[in-house]
């Protein structure tokens, strides 16, 4: 039966390998064997002999796969430790998200056998595609160069990890840092934007979880981010390789395991990896001594316990030996380090070995590798050959562009489902860069009609956020730092009211509003004061207007204006103001427009301080805008209404 990556992938090494003709430009190392490496061979080769005479029940170490070119080389010699000139790829998540994304994923065949070729990573990096041993080797040699402590650990695994099958993890972007720059690492979307599709996928992701534990009886690791599978899915186990990063270099402080093909990072006590083999760097080679169908929350990761593990080369140098007990904590190891014995085993020359099989003074030779290098082009391509990657994720598809590749800018789009088969859209969230516009991000939840976008500064208008809800609301926020007018947010509730709040005006202006109402009246009469509207919609009536305003301590309580009413229907304006130091009542004052001639007016007399001034008989006053009275009114209470028109 063909193996079958999730994606529909099958294995092309065989066929890509035999394309392969050995030419002029290929170096003399990758073709065939130096002194060294010859001599090398032997000792391994002698060394499986006898380890396979001693332990015939065990599975045969992978020391010897044949590389691209026909010749077989020691598995360690295939690292070469490269650091990439990109500050991109330099911490461990970074790396491990970047060959992940950069490579196509093929499965082994046949899946429960060792590769019998293992190409060199710079041959892996010129085919961009590979399998989990390729993608192991390449992000070993990276995070050796970067100086974290790598080994490459040959093993078990189930079959969803194998066929890089991610449809029932939980999608990294909800577990990442939000303030990361890297957009083909973490997520950038801010936590708002993902609204409440993220809170109501983690219930169901907890749903999900606690059902599959039930039916399998067990429960799952606590910290894993994979979904425990049900019953009906393949357990079959089969041969796998990932990564593991000792502690103690470049602030890891703790045994982590990589897995190369997605970029998922695990502890010990969360990997899901089924049994360890072997593990390898490039000073040595390390077998597993326990039993190798035990998980890894139960094997003892100290090589330099004999019982556990079987190193191929007698070095004693610190990294070779595994001096340090990576299970511990960093105190204990310090305190292991400061034995005299320790100290002195540290100093020793690395190229020390004992002599085993009548090998004397055998060590590793150096790579035959070429020099990993990575050009410009493809690796701000991040994704070839098209530049783009579609990963499938419990009720989440994850689409990545690389930069300046799609058509509007987009970098990343996360598609959040409320069906396992993915039919049905609950929030689209989208990435942007380096588009004219300067939009950032967009959040769509089609089932609301919501959509948000956010804006980088330099947008016209200096806009910063702009949220709909179709046919109901739009809130429209701005760069206030940026503004002149000192406009914050504008508010629109579609038919009813339109709000703008202000901060940091001269004139202490912070809130302004509009109230209108619908006029679907036909007819050539319309009011004096309307806004424009769809034809659906009808006329805007101005109902009423509202001004807002700070304290301003330069003027008196009584002379300064806290809110200010434009009743347009009624015709009249009130103003109230701010309440004076220690005072539980203030000012208010009333200006009513004549409406016609006769009009009487009736006020209640325990309100009124000030006499009203009686209106002007001049022309200009009598038009449609003209004030015709004026009320100085004091010492009011907010629960009283002083005033009341009449006629």
């Amino acid at each position: 039966m063909v193996a079958l990556s999730y994606d529909g992938r099958t294995s092309t090494k065989t066929s890509r390998v035999s394309a392969i003709r050995i030419a002029d430009g290929v170096p003399q190392r990758c073709a065939a064997d130096n002194e060294k490496e010859a001599l090398c061979k032997e000792y391994v080769l002698a060394f499986a002999r006898r380890f396979i005479v001693m332990f015939p029940e065990r599975r045969d170490p992978f020391l010897l796969p044949w590389n691209e070119h026909g010749v077989q080389k020691f598995v360690c010699t295939t690292l070469r430790p490269s650091l990439l000139p990109y500050q991109e790829v330099y911490e461990i998540d970074d790396i491990a998200a970047f060959v992940s994304r950069y490579l196509h994923f093929e499965p082994l065949e046949p899946a429960t056998e060792l590769p019998r070729i293992l190409p060199s990573p710079a041959q892996v990096l010129a085919w961009k595609i590979g399998d989990s041993f390729d993608f192991a080797v390449l992000l070993a040699s990276f995070l050796l160069g970067a100086g974290h402590d790598a080994f490459v650990v040959v093993g078990y695994a189930p079959c969803w990890i194998c066929n890089r099958d991610e449809s029932h993890s939980a999608c990294p972007l909800f577990h990442c840092n939000p303030t990361s720059k890297h957009y083909f690492t973490r997520a950038t979307f801010p936590k708002a934007a993902l609204g409440g599709s993220l809170e109501a996928l983690k219930v169901d992701l907890d749903v999900h979880q606690r059902h599959t534990q039930g039916s399998q009886g067990s429960p799952a690791a606590p910290e894993s981010q994979h979904i425990a599978r049900g019953v009906t899915v393949n357990t079959q186990r089969k041969r796998h390789a990932w990564v593991m990063v000792r502690g103690l270099q470049r602030n890891v402080h703790a045994l982590s395991f990589i897995e190369p093909t997605t970029g998922g990072m695990y502890s010990q006590a969360s990997a899901p990896y089924l049994g360890v083999e072997g593990m390898w760097n490039p000073k040595n080679y390390w077998i597993n001594m326990q039993d190798s169908d035990a998980a890894l929350s139960d094997t003892n990761f100290d090589m330099l316990n004999p019982d556990a593990w079987e190193c191929l080369f007698l070095k004693r140098d610190r990294c070779a030996a595994g001096l340090i007990n990576i299970g511990q904590s960093a105190g204990s190891c310090a305190d292991r380090i400061d034995d005299q014995h320790s100290r002195d085993a540290i100093h020793e020359k690395d190229e020390l070995c004992v002599a085993r099989d009548g090998f004397e003074s055998v060590d590793i030779p150096p790579s035959w590798v070429s020099k990993l290098c990575i050009p410009f082009s493809d690796f701000y391509l991040r994704f070839p050959p098209d530049g783009q990657r579609t990963v499938m994720y419990f009720r989440c598809k994850l689409e990545l562009f690389a930069e300046n590749q799609h058509d509007q800018g987009m970098i990343c789009r996360l598609s959040t489902y409320g069906d396992l088969a993915r039919t049905i859209p609950i929030e689209l969230l989208e990435l942007f860069q380096n588009r004219r516009d300067k939009l950032c991000t967009r959040a769509r939840l089609p089932l609301l009609s919501k959509l948000t976008e956010e804006f980088s500064p330099g947008r016209s208008f200096h806009l910063r956020k702009f949220e709909e809800v179709a046919g109901v609301r739009k809130d429209i926020h701005f760069y206030v730092d940026a503004r002149q007018d000192g406009l914050m947010c504008r508010q629109e509730l579609i038919g009813l009211k339109i709000i703008e709040r202000f901060e940091s005006r001269a004139d202490k202006l912070v809130y302004r509003s509009v109230t209108v109402r619908q006029d679907r009246a036909a007819g050539s009469c319309k009011p004096q004061y309307t806004l424009p509207s769809g034809e659906s919609a009808g006329e805007l009536v101005v109902r009423k207007m509202t001004q807002k305003y700070a304290r301003n301590l330069r003027l008196a309580a009584s002379e300064n204006v806290a809110k200010r009413t434009y009743y347009v229907q009624d015709g009249c304006i009130r103003s109230l103001f701010h309440y004076d130091y220690l005072k539980t009542t203030r000012s208010i004052r009333v200006h009513s427009k004549e409406r016609r001639s006769g009009a009487s007016i009736q006020l209640d007399q325990s309100c009124i301080t000030t006499a009203s001034t009686p209106p002007h008989s001049d022309a200009k006053n009598r038009g449609g805008i003209g004030l015709s009275y004026m009320f100085s009114i004091a010492n009011v209470s907010q629960d009283v209404q002083p005033w009341m028109i009449v006629g």
